[in-house]
């Protein structure tokens, strides 16, 4: 018994190898932004964690990315073709830059008094609605 896809966000060690085989379909929700150098570009990772990201590389079938931009710094970390790297935004962030894609009205927790809005979130959703990030 085996799933037909399996989402990972750090390692192929975030599923139990038993719950997959070569037919499931491995789709990287990578957990964060390369702001440092990680997998591949990391030149401190000892030698039993490079035989992991190298089998990760190859096994990746699908790998989400948040931007074109950072598409290009994940090929080269991950060493993953281009192909292979889809631009879907973050899962975690989307609800956030568009609520009503998910049929739902943020509310500000606030009741409007706007001193004390949220300012710098919102100010953080129209940067990435824009792509700036």
């Amino acid at each position: 018994m085996s799933a037909k896809a399996v989402f990972i966000t750090h390692s192929l060690l975030d599923v139990t190898p038993v719950c997959f085989n070569r037919k499931t379909l491995l789709i990287n929700l990578y957990h964060g932004i390369p702001i440092k150098k990680v997998e591949f570009l990391d030149k401190n990772i000892p030698l039993r964690g490079r035989i992991i990201d190298y089998i990760k590389s190859k096994r990746t079938d699908v790998f989400v990315s948040n931007s074109k931009y950072y598409s290009q710094i994940y090929q080269k970390c991950f060493r993953l073709p281009l192909d292979k790297i889809k631009v879907l935004g973050y899962p975690r962030m989307e609800f956030l830059l568009y609520p009503e894609r998910f049929g739902i009205k943020l509310k500000d927790p606030f009741n409007n008094n706007k001193g004390k809005k949220f300012s710098c979130m919102l100010r953080l959703i129209e940067i990435m609605k824009k792509g700036l990030y």
